[in-house]
């Protein structure tokens, strides 16, 4: 059997559920998570703590904005479901179209749920387009170029952004989510994280960890260091005064899908990885690091001693 044989769900998938065989997958919970992960390390580092080197906040602004992406597109979703079923008959509001760009599908589930009546606050549309701005541009080739902004704290200058943009990315992302979190009758869509905890595992709304805990520790380390921050969370914005008339349940899968077959050997990567790493070319001892070989061949590559 091949390895693609067993494509299907996995343990931990989320997905909105209407029933029979209707759904569409909650991503958004996903990239939170990764958000989450980047945002908890990033404040580790900037403690003076141990990370793991593969933290990235550049990654995690990325990832608080597909969060944001994410639960758009599975409200546009939801959206073109009740619209085919005709359970808004009559209605003058055409739904948002899965193909259309995401500031313009972020203005139709509003326009639909709440069948033309309400719409975010232009502060909040033009916060949620400045971090779309933004990812783009650490993605593509303008992350160097200087941008205004209006409406968020983020930098002009994507490519010298650091943890302060990345926990204003988080704090927009969690307005985004509070102005949709009720469209879905008795389904919260705010994004639920894992809470940082060497001895607990379980998970809290978004909002709940960072009012708590995220940012109390983002102003605790700024005053160790001696430096302050304009950036803090926003005032939750007023609720979309709509909802989906479709009954709609959050379900997340406890076993995969596919039964991976056990190994009838052992296998030790680590045995592999470190035997590969060790026949490199001057390879470093343990207590040394080596930066990546980008440099002309006609420049001196150094070895130099790990951080403590």
């Amino acid at each position: 059997m091949r390895l693609e044989d067993l494509r299907g769900g996995h343990v931990g998938d989320v997905t909105l559920w209407l029933g029979g065989g209707a759904g569409f997958p909650a991503t958004f919970h996903h990239h939170a998570q990764a958000a989450n992960w980047h945002t908890v390390n990033s404040l580790l580092r900037f403690a003076g703590q141990d990370v793991d080197a593969a933290v990235d906040h550049q990654i995690g602004i990325v990832e608080w904005w597909r969060t944001v992406e994410s639960l758009v597109s599975l409200l546009t979703w939801l959206a073109n479901v009740e619209d085919k079923a005709g359970l808004r008959p009559g209605g003058s509001v055409p739904p948002p179209q899965m193909d259309a760009d995401v500031l313009t599908r972020w203005s139709g589930i509003s326009r639909w749920f709440s069948d033309g009546s309400h719409s975010a606050d232009k502060w909040l549309t033009g916060a949620v387009s400045e971090l779309r701005d933004f990812r783009n541009s650490l993605e593509h080739a303008a992350r160097s170029s200087s941008r205004a902004r209006r409406h968020s704290r983020l930098s002009a200058l994507p490519v010298v952004s650091n943890l302060a943009d990345l926990m204003e990315a988080m704090a927009i992302c969690i307005c985004a989510s509070h102005f949709v979190q009720s469209v879905v009758p008795d389904v919260d869509l705010m994004p639920q994280v894992l809470v940082p905890s060497r001895e607990h595992a379980f998970f809290e709304p978004l909002d709940t960890v960072a009012i708590a805990l995220l940012f109390p520790l983002y102003q605790r380390t700024l005053g160790a260091r001696g430096l302050t921050s304009d950036v803090e969370l926003y005032p939750p914005p007023e609720r979309l005064r709509g909802h989906a008339v479709i009954q709609a349940r959050m379900l997340i899968r406890f076993s995969d899908e596919h039964d991976q077959p056990p190994l009838n050997s052992q296998i030790d990567p680590w045995n592999e990885f470190e035997q590969w790493a060790s026949s490199r070319p001057d390879v470093p001892s343990p207590g040394q690091f080596r930066l990546p070989g980008y440099s002309h061949s006609n420049f001196e590559v150094r070895t130099i001693p790990r951080h403590p």
